[in-house]
């Protein structure tokens, strides 16, 4: 059941790629070819380390940071398919920037009071597990890279939108806000949790 599951959510994510990529390099093509999807990559991981020196900046520019993040996330895989720029270096750092941008503004998020301990908990725990993809990967090649899968897709574009409603929540002071934005992060962390149960299966049948 497992692997029929597989394969019906490996070809929907394809789908789903190819549709997206289709319309989003209509934009991005106007990039020139010295930008590569690694130079975003990089760009985004640091500029998410400002979300971790809160004293800083203001919640108008984590949000900034995070929406810029949101579109980067978006913009380098699709140059790295279209442009055949694909590298192991992205495949491994694209999805670690994305936890580390989701990390920074959970920790901002943390010390501005908007935030709970054990909902952050819940949110990284799922993740954590990608290091140790990454770990056995790199010490001795004993554990595959994990093809990407339409539900962490899902999962990281409800974390984008929670985590963006809550810095809003931070601008405007409204509790609406920031109870719709908890909500949407309950639901990704669910599907966080999904995921990984394919990204696990897939990890090990790639040994």
């Amino acid at each position: 059941m497992l692997r029929t599951l597989r394969v019906r959510l490996k070809a929907l994510t394809l789908s789903e790629t190819q549709v997206r990529d289709d319309a989003l390099i209509r934009v991005l093509r106007y990039l020139p070819f010295a930008v590569r999807p690694n130079h975003i990559t990089v760009a985004r991981f640091a500029l998410s380390v400002f979300l971790f020196l809160p004293q800083l900046i203001t919640a108008s520019t984590a949000l900034t940071i995070v929406a810029v993040g949101a579109i980067g996330d978006a913009a380098d895989g699709v140059l790295a398919r279209k442009r055949d720029q694909v590298t192991l270096f992205g495949k491994f750092v694209d999805p670690l920037a994305d936890k580390v941008l989701a990390v920074g503004v959970l920790y901002y998020l943390y010390v501005q009071g908007l935030i709970g301990l054990p909902l952050i908990v819940h949110m990284i725990l799922p993740d954590l597990a990608y290091l140790l993809y990454v770990a056995g990967y790199l010490y001795g090649g004993k554990v595959g890279v994990p093809d990407p899968s339409i539900m962490g897709r899902v999962k990281v574009f409800c974390y984008f939108v929670a985590l963006i409603m809550m810095l809003l929540a931070a601008v405007t002071g409204s509790k609406g806000l920031l109870g719709v934005g908890t909500s949407i992060m309950v639901v990704g962390i669910v599907l966080a949790w999904v995921a990984h149960v394919f990204y696990l299966y897939e990890a090990l049948r790639n040994t």
